[in-house]
């Protein structure tokens, strides 16, 4: 077929005939020599005959089904609706009610109370003719996690943000401690010291609680200057607070005390950045300032205990330290199919609080400090180089290198330790610690076939430390991953990864047995594999997958220590959306974790001399979640959760082949999670919410109201949380 034979045929219209001379001028660009040309001559006219079959697909091709893009994310600059001005909002009001106080059950929403609170929120967008736009969005107002968001943009001149969100933490209120106060704990009057905590007669009858909980707040604000097409300058700050209480211990040498920490810090970061882009290139370089301040600098306690004629202890909290930050991040496109990625930082930290004096216990006679504060000073390079290449059609290659360099400038510092506030052994010098690592990688993504894709990649790692056992870690990785798709719905992938890791020689520099390696210092071996399988049809609305995952870590070169470390995961899910309006979801999993450490006091340990200690965690969980929406004449929304969640953690410690076994650990959790929406009106909505949560919990670390179980412990006498609790909700929102 020619194109003089197309143009003497009147029944093919112009545009036919072009695709059928792009049939046949790709026909001979495929035909470079004589070996293949059978198989290209019959391409070639395949490719003809679906070009050139029928009027229609000869014109357009497949015709697109504009339905199934999901335009949600799709930001477009210079669609219509993107530029015509409009306004709307909503607003929210309503009320939450929890039916017992709990701290686990508003561990992250603050409900840890109960009782009922507003519940209220507000979301408002406008854009101008001039494309001035308006978004405001506030949720959870009336809760201690509340939300709010402000953002202003001229896409000609400027973008503002503003940012306002609440952080609660809350882990338990039924501890108790002897002690009053906040940064100077006393004892009672009363109180008579022992040496054993079954002979501290008030401990049991005095002392206030511990509400074990914390509160964030996080403010910030950013504007951005646009200096035409190509450049851009920004400027922002935040501002943080936290404050509340978290749970420390302190001991004198073998008695150790549980005590409350008071929370009260403040950290400022302020930045400014330029950035210019432009087709091929763009730069961005910033400047960033953290200061992190601490209103207390140390906690002081009385001293419970018969033993150190010390009256009272004293701990440093976290101390005050600046941070700066220049960073500079560029990407280039060299040719078309090409890409670069490189990011530069340099970091400086200081810390330069007081020292504290070595010890509250005036009978020790000590020389004071030599220096007045720790003068801590460290400086950090970091660097990525990235480099992405689509070298033909099916061929992707990337290759990246990252390093990073840690130099401690601190003084070394030679300095009298005092145990236990009792006694004072040698001196001891301080140790300035530093580090430089360097890791390459290079992958290789190749499309075998449309239908089967194959990953291969390796890399290479490597760290040098100072001042510590193991001065330095080689490592090499390599990993293989095979994706096929088969035509009736049928997706498979299969991978394998195979590391090392080698150590150079133990040096003697602590008071840790020399058979014993750190575990993230020490040889290791370690291979992994993934599998998974999914069945999708589309037409059905069904999808189902299976996921399994395995990976064993060893190490070889570890007589006392982390031996074994084993990992394995296997899960599924299926999917079924008979209709647009429907929506069922069902998943389990199941998560499984051991390991194998071996201990021992001697430096030539026998058999009779080393205790094996085993571990084995699992976690099984299934789920199931069911959407229902534009029931009752498009005014219904219906969204279901249940999850069922059991984890359980096995201890055993052998010596001399006799076993023994800790209580085992348990932590069940079963929460169904109903949300309803009912278009009550035009303009507004009816929303309420059900959840209840059935939670159980054991831990042989909790002594509860067994205070004196530890004979030189004084505990929080915290207990496992144990509970069933609800929470619902009621509100309106409504359009404005």
């Amino acid at each position: 077929m020619t194109t003089r034979s197309l143009r003497d045929r009147p029944e093919i219209s112009l545009r036919e005939r072009d695709h059928c001379v792009i049939a046949r001028d790709f026909a001979h660009a495929k035909s470079p020599g004589a070996n293949s040309r059978g198989r290209q001559v019959i391409t070639a006219l395949v490719t003809m005959l679906v070009l050139c079959a029928s009027p229609a697909l000869g014109a357009w091709g497949i015709e697109p089904n504009y339905a199934k893009v999901d335009l949600e994310r799709w930001q477009c600059s210079l669609c219509p609706f993107e530029t015509a001005s409009y306004r709307e909002g909503e607003w929210l009001v309503g009320a939450v009610h929890v039916a017992e106080a709990e701290p686990r059950f508003g561990r992250d929403s603050g409900l840890d109370k109960a009782g009922s609170r507003a519940k209220l929120g507000i979301g408002y967008r406008s854009m101008a003719d001039d494309g001035m736009a308006v978004g405001l969005d506030g949720t959870d107002l009336g809760l201690h996690s509340r939300a709010v968001r402000l953002h202003i943009r001229d896409p000609q001149r400027f973008e503002f943000r503003l940012a306002h969100r609440g952080l609660p933490r809350r882990v338990s209120n039924d501890g108790r401690v002897p002690y009053g106060g906040r940064t100077s704990l006393a004892l009672p009057m009363d109180w008579i010291r022992a040496f054993d905590s079954r002979d501290l007669t008030a401990l049991r009858t005095s002392g206030s609680s511990v509400n074990h909980a914390t509160q964030r707040d996080r403010t910030s604000a950013t504007v951005r200057y646009l200096g035409g097409r190509r450049w851009w300058a920004e400027a922002g700050l935040s501002r943080e607070t936290k404050e509340g209480t978290e749970e420390t211990f302190a001991d004198f040498l073998y008695q150790a005390t549980a005590l409350p920490k008071p929370i009260e810090h403040r950290t400022e970061e302020n930045h400014v950045s330029i950035g210019f882009d432009h087709d091929r290139l763009l730069v961005t370089a910033t400047y960033r300032s953290a200061r992190f301040r601490n209103r207390d600098e140390v906690l002081e306690w009385d001293n419970p205990w018969r033993g150190p004629a010390v009256p009272q202890g004293r701990k440093a909290l976290a101390p005050d330290n600046d941070a700066d930050t220049l960073s500079l991040v560029s990407r280039a496109r060299i040719g078309r199919r090409t890409t670069a990625h490189a990011t530069l930082t340099r970091s400086e930290v200081t810390q330069n609080d007081p020292f504290l004096p070595y010890t509250t216990n005036s009978a020790i006679a000590i020389a004071p400090l030599r220096a007045d504060n720790l003068a801590g000073r460290i400086t950090t390079f970091a660097g990525t180089f990235n480099l992405a290449s689509q070298v033909t059609d099916r061929v992707r290659v990337s290759i990246r290198h990252q390093t990073r360099d840690r130099d401690n400038h601190t003084p070394t510092l030679t300095l009298t330790p005092v145990l236990g506030d009792a006694y004072v052994p040698a001196t001891v010098t301080s140790r300035a610690y530093s580090f430089d690592t360097a890791k390459t990688e290079a992958r290789v993504h190749y499309a075998l076939t449309n239908a089967v894709k194959v990953e291969l990649g390796a890399d290479t790692s490597r760290i040098r430390r100072n001042a510590t056992e193991v001065r330095g870690n080689d490592g090499r990785r390599s990993w293989a991953t095979v994706t096929a798709n088969s035509p009736g719905g049928l997706q498979v992938r299969i991978g394998a990864t195979s590391a090392r890791r080698s150590a150079t020689d133990f040096v003697p520099v602590t008071n840790n047995n020399p058979l014993t390696r750190r575990f993230h210092q020490a040889a290791r071996r370690q291979r992994e594999w993934t599998a998974g399988v999914r069945y999708e049809r589309p037409e059905m609305g069904l999808s189902l997958g299976l996921q399994a995952n395995d990976r064993r870590a060893r190490y070889p070169e570890s007589t006392l220590g982390l031996g074994r470390n084993d990992d394995s995961t296997w899960s599924g899910d299926i999917t079924y959306t008979p209709n647009p309006r429907v929506t069922a979801i069902a998943y389990f999993s199941t998560e499984e974790s051991s390991s194998l450490t071996v201990g021992s006091p001697i430096a030539q340990p026998e058999h009779d001399a080393r205790w094996r200690y085993t571990s084995n965690d699992t976690v099984d969980t299934t789920g199931a979640s069911l959407v229902l929406r534009g029931f009752l004449q498009d005014r219904l929304e219906l969204e279901l959760d249940y999850v069922r969640s059991n984890g359980g953690a096995h201890y055993v410690t052998e010596r001399m082949d006799e076993p023994s076994y800790f209580p085992t650990l348990v932590s069940d959790l079963e929460s169904l999670d109903v949300r309803l929406r009912y278009r009550w009106q035009n303009r507004s909505t009816v929303v309420v919410r059900y959840r209840r949560d059935d939670y159980r919990a054991a831990d042989w670390a909790f002594l509860g109201s067994d205070l004196d179980a530890v004979r030189n412990l004084i505990p929080f006498g915290r207990a496992a949380p144990d509970y069933v609790n609800g929470l619902f909700s009621l509100s309106l929102e409504t359009a404005l």
